[in-house]
């Protein structure tokens, strides 16, 4: 019969070294999901006005998680954000319509008002309080010319509106 051994005896538990060698780079990279992804998507649900159920609200979280995993140093860590913002990417954009990938800079207050045909072009750019609403695309004109939309302020893009090509929107309310 086996005896047990006292658990004042056993040898002491051990770091992995893994750990031990990037423990402090795992440690930045939650301070940093911490520091600015939370405050970007509490701002975002109260843009959506506070409602869980808004289609665009969960297209905001999974873009801000996509920007967020750029700052992420442990290589290791980023390509499973990676590959974890990929399959989010993926799985909203087929339920709710809307493709906004995260090379997209995107201002504080922008709103998806409706879901389903919004298409964005990685070459655009959005100021704050920006509202798009269903069936809009900002895209390219011609696929060699990487000039997409770069929207100002306070803009707001009406149901079917197709911006193509290089456009400037101002600093002041504008109706597209």
């Amino acid at each position: 019969m086996r005896r047990l051994r006292r658990l004042d005896t056993a040898p002491a538990i051990r770091r992995p070294e893994i750990y031990a060698r990037h423990g402090p780079c795992i440690r930045a990279g939650m301070r940093n999901l911490i520091e600015r992804w939370w405050p970007n998507c509490a701002a975002d649900f109260r843009s959506h006005g506070c409602d869980a159920g808004r289609p665009g609200l969960y297209v905001m979280l999974v873009y801000r998680f996509g920007r967020w995993r750029y700052g992420v140093r442990w290589r290791p860590l980023r390509r499973a954000c990676s590959a974890i913002y990929k399959l989010l990417y993926f799985f909203v954009r087929i339920a709710t319509g809307i493709e906004l990938p995260c090379e997209v800079p995107v201002g504080r207050n922008f709103r998806i008002e409706h879901q389903s045909a919004i298409v964005v072009s990685g070459h655009a750019s959005f100021g704050d309080d920006c509202v798009i609403r269903q069936g809009v695309t900002l895209g390219l004109r011609h696929s060699d010319e990487p000039c997409a939309p770069q929207l100002g302020h306070r803009v707001s893009i009406g149901a079917g509106a197709k911006l193509l090509g290089a456009s400037d929107g101002g600093g002041t309310r504008e109706e597209i």
